[in-house]
């Protein structure tokens, strides 16, 4: 099932807004200041974390958290900020000394005096960023007491439509426990706040955990216009950014995944990954959803497109409805419903074919303030009464790629839902002029195109079914 896309914003906003890169610079020398962050940590939850980065592999996971009341410092003082949607950003690291290919530890005689963890908790030091975030031009120490330090860093941000030479002050606070906390001076916006948690695993390996959250309510006027038009916008920004932070530590999704082999040795198609048939894997998905809203990020794929070698990329988006699933079902696999839930979608025709629906679906999709007509034709088939498959697609996203999974699952409370919205694409042929400029300069922005689809797709598609079986008979009467 596929879903429109509204604002597909180049990803270099996004990590500018996560950079705190401001043109201002205030002259005095801001002091570190006691502070608490308002981060949970991913320990407390108790899930087996190896299980977790096993989920994970090479790619990437993505919790947007419920609404909760945060206290901040924030512009000199301790602030409240009500209803503040905290995002967590998983990945799995190595030992760095194996992240290029490079060994550190020249002879057996000499191990390095650090664990994994310690040697992956150093990359996140503030002082050490321009050394690995190509946007870093510069990080000066200002001030420092005790663990807690404020620097002031230099970038150049590349925006997408511009690029700008920017400056911002942070705090760095290291706790005793191995965790990083930035907090923001003057930088990008006002209030802002990122935590740092790191879990170790087997087999030298480290969980890395960010937190964070932004107000972009002072955000710069471009953010603000994009926030006035599109209320969706806040949820696709958070997720990005926190992607964004963990990623430039991983390096190039491109380089660091292209198998080295003919290209007629790659698979034609590209295999969409499924979960819930598994239940090991169903009860990891059904205690992540019990967290918040979760997106789910595969490595890199990589196949034979005829006679050409592709890149694509499948994001998953994962939620818990806390409704059977006779009552949900119907709402979630009727291709009918798209435009009911969907920003940005303009028409839909939906024909029934053998064991499935042909959908024709137009929407406009937006770079910033430049909005431009896309359409696709694709089809969604049945598997089975949990899997809906698509693919066959044509148009200006071509090929996408995806399933959707919707299945019983039994927790305290009674039967909820889980739902595993599943989904990759590329640009076809026929894309408007400015995404053909935006891809040719970007291509991760083709591999990545359906990243944010998925995200606002598995986040207003469940506030939709909610809010449809309020007066649902079959609910009411259980």
């Amino acid at each position: 099932m596929n879903t429109p896309l509204r604002c597909t914003v180049h990803l270099g906003v996004f990590v500018a807004l996560n950079l705190l890169a401001s043109l201002a610079w205030s002259a005095k020398v801001p002091q570190p200041i006691a502070w608490q962050s308002p981060a949970f940590a991913f320990s407390e939850y108790g899930l087996d974390a190896n299980k977790v980065a096993d989920l994970i592999g090479d790619g990437s996971l993505l919790i947007h958290l419920p609404p909760r009341d945060i206290a901040l410092w924030s512009q000199g003082a301790l602030n409240e900020y009500p209803d503040a949607r905290i995002t967590m950003s998983l990945a799995v690291f190595e030992r760095p000394s194996s992240l290029d290919g490079s060994n550190s530890n020249p002879t057996e005689s000499t191990p390095s005096p650090l664990t994994a963890l310690e040697e992956v908790s150093q990359l996140f030091y503030l002082e050490n960023k321009a050394n690995i975030v190509p946007e870093t031009v510069s990080v000066t120490e200002l001030s420092r007491s005790g663990n807690h330090t404020v620097y002031e860093t230099v970038y150049k941000v590349n925006a997408g439509l511009f690029s700008l030479r920017a400056s911002s002050q942070t705090q760095q606070s290291v706790h005793d426990n191995g965790d990083i906390s930035f907090l923001s001076i003057k930088g990008y916006v006002d209030v802002f706040f990122q935590h740092f948690e790191f879990i170790a695993l087997a087999d030298d390996r480290v969980l890395v955990i960010d937190s964070e959250w932004v107000n972009l309510d002072t955000a710069p006027f471009y953010i603000q216009s994009a926030l006035k038009s599109m209320p969706e916008f806040d949820v696709m920004a958070a997720n990005l950014s926190a992607w964004g932070a963990l990623q430039p530590f991983k390096g190039d999704l491109l380089k660091e995944n292209e198998p080295r082999v003919p290209i007629e040795d790659l698979p034609t198609q590209p295999t969409i990954p499924l979960y819930t048939a598994n239940p090991e894997s169903r009860q990891l998905l059904t205690d992540l959803g019990q967290i918040g809203e979760v997106t789910l990020m595969q490595p890199v794929q990589w196949y034979n497109d005829n006679g050409s070698r592709q890149a694509i990329l499948f994001s998953s988006g994962i939620s818990l409805l806390p409704i059977p699933l006779s009552v949900a079902q119907p709402y979630l696999i009727d291709q009918n419903n798209l435009l009911e839930f969907m920003p940005g979608g303009e028409h839909l025709v939906v024909n029934e074919i053998p064991n499935g629906d042909q959908v024709q679906l137009g929407w406009k999709a937006c770079l910033v303030i430049f909005c431009m007509p896309m359409e696709i034709l694709y089809d969604v088939v049945k598997q089975s009464d949990e899997i809906y498959l698509q693919g066959n697609a044509s148009g200006d996203l071509e090929p996408v790629l995806g399933a959707q999974e919707v299945v019983a699952i039994e927790v305290e409370g009674g039967e909820h839902t889980l739902t595993v919205l599943t989904q990759a694409s590329r640009f076809g042929d026929s894309m408007p002029w400015m995404l053909k400029g935006l891809v040719k300069r970007y291509p991760m922005s083709n591999v990545l195109s359906s990243l944010p689809v998925v995200i606002l797709a598995s986040e207003s598609r469940r506030k939709w079914v909610l809010s449809q079986v309020v007066n649902d008979d079959r609910l009411v009467a259980q």
